[in-house]
């Protein structure tokens, strides 16, 4: 649906400013008290949004905190973000949401651009008569049309709720017997993380201000802190993976470079080992020599590179080579400039 004051014009880009007037406008007049709200760069958008609505007139703001609002990203846009956006603001993980994927406003276009050779032509009053004509054809065919809808999604879902149900029945019958204080754990730990995920990050950072507070650990940087470090890691050696086979020619992304420097800090050998393999790729006749000077004084190659992975432990091994972004821009970077920015229910 094509809610009022929910189309506007755009001067150059989609900038915040306009997303956030056409989002107060829309809901001025609304007393809906639970809002789903679907942006391909919500992850971005939603983090100064109240702070941007004390700079608009009193009647388009309204009372955040007693509505229960959630920010999602579409499911066709969100496997281009980074991997805490496509938890944190996923339809997958939030209760309420069925099997939504947030893309309604998206499939909107392909019946407006067909009257682009029209309105191109028109001047500001016309054009905006056509368009709301065209968006009021359009959210009429949706009502006229939602009872087939709805009948077919339930024809479908109601099904595979079934079938789905009978399949984890199964396997907990299955588990139950030997494993059933750890299913129970494991179905509180979810429930918990599903009202309210940003438990397991306040629990690392409570864990950290106190040893900090207790002289126990010192940081070395004042904006990443060890365990920051180690979640971060653990993504990128994943987004490597991907990336292996597409990295040559790709250099590191700004964002990379201050990671590394981060990583020089807890991880100076790292750094070391990062330098030694870039000069065995520049000069791979040094390999054997390298091997043999190691061989000559320290007995035996395999047994030192053994010794020095297992003091460098887990995470920097799984860090020998530099961090790395995916290749794709993400939307954290840049946005999608269409002509006409949408908001729907």
């Amino acid at each position: 649906m094509k809610r009022p004051n929910a189309v506007g014009d755009l001067q150059k880009g989609e900038k915040y400013i306009n997303m956030d007037y056409l989002f107060f406008s829309t809901l001025r007049h609304s007393s809906l008290k639970t809002l789903n709200i679907s942006y391909d760069i919500a992850c971005q958008w939603h983090k100064k949004l109240w702070q941007h609505m004390s700079a608009f007139p009193t009647s388009m703001q309204f009372d955040h905190t007693s509505k229960a609002i959630s920010f999602f990203v579409p499911k066709f846009h969100l496997p281009v973000h980074v991997e805490k956006c496509q938890t944190t603001f996923s339809f997958n993980f939030k209760q309420g949401v069925g099997r939504t994927d947030g893309e309604v406003p998206e499939r909107g276009w392909a019946n407006i651009n067909p009257i682009v050779s029209s309105t191109k032509e028109m001047g500001p009053g016309a054009w905006w008569d056509t368009l709301n004509d065209f968006f009021g054809d359009w959210n009429w065919k949706k009502v006229v049309g939602l009872g087939n809808t709805m009948q077919h999604k339930l024809k479908e879902a109601v099904p595979q709720c079934v079938n789905h149900q009978a399949a984890l029945n199964d396997l907990e019958e299955g588990l139950k017997e030997e494993y059933r204080e750890v299913l129970e754990q494991w179905r509180s730990q979810v429930e918990a993380w599903e009202n309210d995920q940003t438990s397991v990050w306040l629990a690392l950072a409570k864990e950290e201000e106190q040893s900090m507070q207790s002289s126990a650990r010192i940081s070395l940087h004042e904006d990443c802190s060890p365990s920051i470090l180690i979640s971060s890691a653990l993504e990128l050696e994943e987004q490597q993976q991907h990336l292996r086979a597409d990295k040559d020619g790709h250099g590191l992304h700004v964002m990379d470079n201050q990671e590394v420097k981060i990583q020089e800090l807890y991880m100076p050998n790292v750094t070391a080992m990062w330098i030694s393999d870039n000069a065995t790729a520049t000069n791979p006749s040094s390999i054997s020599s390298t091997a043999e000077s190691f061989k000559g004084q320290n007995g035996d190659f395999d047994t030192l590179k053994a010794t020095t992975c297992f003091a460098l432990c887990a995470p920097a091994c799984a860090l020998k080579q530099p961090f790395s972004s995916t290749k794709t821009d993400t939307f954290e970077d840049k946005g999608q400039i269409p002509e006409l920015a949408t908001l729907s229910r």
